[in-house]
């Protein structure tokens, strides 16, 4: 049986008849004109095909009411009708995700014959026994998804890159992946434990390790024990402690450590001089190291801790571009900020800031500044010396006035000045002209100037709770069209 006709037999047939809501009916439609489209390509064509965002194409076509995050419980509605009949789709690279391998069996076999198919990249949950011999005999499969199954059984299929261990482990000498010599990632998903099989060095593709809701406090014996090892997430499980052996992790690029319970970072991981990305995302780091040897760091993200001093030494961090320290207790950053050269991204949001350091105004790239939410007086004057900034916010603070050199900055788009103690209306910002979002509600100002209206590119103006009592008709016309509600 062909792909089309499962389709128009198995899930079509089965959705309309069962369904009155007229998204519903509609997300079908369209899926159904998708496919009939990816079947007309072919088979060379269908090889060149590397990914096709079946997503971004349905939103388009969809109208506006059905789209964006409605559109995932329409389709989440579908999949509930269907999945015990048949196989369903996510993602943009089209990927067969099996939701139940106890009926519709004869469905997901002809699927996986199906040569034109497996030229994809499918997504295959392992759930019944059956199924091994389905992947064995498929040339296709590349994602595995394992789960719920008690009988040890080694895996194989030789186009495997990635493997999802559901709520389970792996045995001590890895003999279930041993075979997979193309696999690329292992992802340990809610595992009660997390064993690195000795057999994990021997396979040469593996680049990446995830673990994902696990209880662990440790790291698992054995996973400094690959070399090869690009990326690292161990996010939202027990971590406590980071060892110094990280450092044996010779050509890691990417670690994710987010939303853990460490408390410090080791000397170690800040020395780790192949790291393009750390993420160090909420957990309970009150310091870190003060000598810092990153120079192709790209981004460090050390949201939601307890940090409260920036350390200084910040010479090796001249390809970071971009730094995100929201939600601490910093107070201050060291003038040695003006060594990131490379900086775009520079976000202190919620913090105990009061001021910035003269020498940030080198910083000739910096692109966004966030500094929201902290304890900031008077405006940093050195602030204006950033002529490439794009987006401003520093709202939430207790500014009084804006400096009359804010004009400097031609090419801020976005400036987020509410919530502060403005009485009178900057004069400055109406020499802004590339402004589109302003926002500058919930101060003291009690008039709006007419000339105003001259900020033409604003799409998003705000004004409100401000005690205002002189407001030309003009000016309140021209806020209104640009309300954000």
């Amino acid at each position: 049986m062909q792909i089309h006709e499962i389709l128009n037999t198995k899930f079509m047939g089965k959705v309309f008849p069962m369904t009155r809501d007229p998204i519903v009916r509609l997300v079908c439609q369209r899926w159904e004109q998708l496919f009939n489209e990816i079947f007309k390509l072919s088979e060379r064509q269908i090889n060149r095909l590397e990914s096709l965002d079946v997503e971004k194409q349905l939103k388009a076509s969809l109208p506006r009411r059905c789209a964006k995050e409605s559109y995932f419980s329409h389709c989440q509605k579908i999949c509930k009708i269907v999945k015990r009949d048949l196989p369903y789709f996510d993602g943009n690279s089209l990927k067969l995700n099996v939701t139940s391998f106890y009926s519709g069996l004869d469905v997901v076999e002809d699927f996986l014959k199906d040569r034109a198919f497996c030229l994809f990249s499918e997504s295959l949950r392992y759930d019944h026994p059956k199924f091994f011999s389905y992947v064995e005999s498929s040339k296709g499969v590349r994602d595995l998804i394992v789960s719920y199954w008690k009988e040890q059984h080694k895996i194989n299929g030789p186009r495997i890159e990635y493997i999802q261990l559901c709520l389970r482990n792996l045995t001590p000498d890895g003999d279930e992946i041993l075979s997979l010599k193309n696999l690329e990632t292992i992802n340990f998903f809610s595992s009660p434990s997390v064993t690195i099989p000795s057999a994990a060095p021997s396979l040469t593709a593996l680049k990446k390790i995830m673990i994902f809701n696990s209880p662990i406090k440790e790291l698992p014996k054995g996973l400094t024990t690959l070399p090869k090892l690009k990326e690292l997430e161990i996010t939202k499980t027990h971590l406590q402690k980071i060892p110094k052996s990280i450092s044996r992790l010779r050509s890691l690029v990417s670690a994710d450590f987010s939303s853990n319970h460490l408390n410090s970072v080791p000397r170690e991981l800040f020395s780790m001089t192949t790291l393009t990305l750390l993420n160090l995302v909420q957990n309970r780091i009150t310091s870190l190291p003060a000598e810092i040897n990153l120079p192709n760091l790209k981004v460090m993200d050390i949201k939601k801790n307890c940090l409260k001093v920036f350390p200084k030494h910040l010479e090796s961090l001249t390809s970071l571009r971009r730094l995100l320290m929201a939600k601490n207790d910093i107070e201050s950053i060291p003038k040695t900020i003006s060594c990131c050269t490379a900086l775009t991204e520079l976000c202190l949001m919620q913090n105990k800031m009061t001021d910035l350091p003269p020498s940030i105004s080198k910083l000739n790239n910096l692109t966004e500044l966030w500094l929201s939410h902290n304890e900031i007086q008077d405006f940093p004057v050195a602030i204006t010396g950033l002529t490439n900034l794009e987006i401003l916010a520093i709202n939430g603070n207790q500014i009084r006035q804006l400096p009359q050199e804010l004009t400097l900055l031609k090419n801020l788009s976005i400036l987020h000045v509410d919530n502060n103690k403005l009485k009178k209306f900057p004069v400055c910002l109406i020499s802004l002209t590339q402004l589109a979002c302003l926002t500058i509600d919930r101060n003291q100002i009690s008039s709006i100037p007419d000339n105003i209206t001259r900020l033409t590119q604003i799409s998003w103006l705000d004004i409100s709770e401000n005690p205002i009592t002189e407001i030309s008709d003009s000016v309140l016309k021209f806020s209104n069209e640009r309300k954000p509600y």
